[in-house]
């Protein structure tokens, strides 16, 4: 837990300062993710890399596998996305009878446990792609991968360690990134999930075409999806990393402030209302101090790797 107090004096004291030291701290984490992933490289060679949305599992993923880069392992990154089933009649569907894409029933690991049995004999793999705009799987297009001695690949998904998955391959690490610290800002608690929900309000209205009242409208189904599918499998993960940036609200700030005053649904005046005053306790900070590989990045723009 931390304190607006004690973040915003950082932040006035020495901001770029302070920046850097934030972002040291979450190399080190990917630093040690990527020593566990070579450590287990004698069992597998494969990593399942799960987390909620917002959690900045992407990037993560990237950073992990630049610090493998630096140690001689290549590493390939696959989103389990692409195991998505063709979207249709047999498609899962929440209380309200919308699609529930959050649901692991949306995922193909009957071709994903075979494509991790022929990964694992070192044999050609052809990876699907899967085409979001016609919400099926492409029948022409893949990707031929296949495993050497010095390789490793990251599977990243919301449900990679799902026990379909996970349970029956035990070998491959496991690794869970989430937002785990919160802040105390005197008068309410930004936790983990409300600044993953702000993480992805930038990223929705500022790149999906999204504005905050469908961000907000389908986070319920998130949040009861992170529930049923994902947090009750995080103890299959071997290493955690907690993906807050202590200097992240502050920075975030400016960008989120003109986004929910836009929020024009009556259902959000209340969660509106308290981030906005929430947010009058945070000291601005700049975001051309935040460096191109951060994994703040991947919801504000700018960033060295591509989404």
């Amino acid at each position: 837990m931390y304190t607006v107090q004690a973040i915003n004096e950082r932040i006035v004291k020495d901001p770029q300062g302070f920046v850097r030291q934030c972002e040291q701290e979450y190399d080190e984490k990917v630093s040690a993710a990527a020593s566990a992933i070579i450590d287990n490289m004698a069992s597998s060679h494969l990593v399942l890399l799960s987390g909620p949305s917002g959690s900045g599992k992407t990037t993560s993923a990237m950073r992990i596998g630049q610090k493998l880069s630096e140690r001689g392992i290549t590493a390939k990154i696959i989103s389990l996305d692409n195991y998505f089933k063709d979207v249709d009649e047999t498609t899962p569907r929440n209380e309200k009878g919308e699609f529930d894409f959050e649901s692991p029933e949306c995922v193909d690991f009957e071709l994903l446990d075979e494509h991790f049995k022929l990964f694992d004999q070192g044999d050609l793999v052809r990876v699907p792609v899967f085409n979001f705009r016609h919400q099926m799987r492409s029948r022409t297009e893949y990707e031929e991968i296949q495993i050497k001695d010095r390789d490793v690949i990251i599977f990243e998904g919301i449900h990679a360690l799902n026990d379909k998955i996970a349970g029956i391959h035990p070998e491959a690490l496991g690794v869970f990134v989430c937002v785990m610290s919160e802040v105390d800002t005197g008068d309410g608690i930004f936790t983990g999930s409300l600044i993953r929900l702000m993480r992805r309000s930038i990223r929705d209205a500022k790149f999906r075409g999204a504005g905050p009242d469908f961000t907000l409208s389908v986070w319920d189904n998130v949040l009861d999806g992170e529930k049923k599918y994902i947090t009750p499998f995080k103890d299959r993960a071997r290493f955690e990393i907690d993906s807050f940036i202590p200097y992240e609200i502050n920075m975030l700030k400016p960008f989120i402030q003109p986004v929910y005053k836009k929020l024009s649904s009556s259902e959000n005046e209340d969660m509106r209302r308290s981030v906005l005053h929430m947010l009058e306790k945070f000291e601005n900070t700049e975001s051309r101090f935040v460096p191109k590989n951060s994994i703040l990045r991947e919801f504000i723009g700018n960033s060295v790797y591509s989404y």
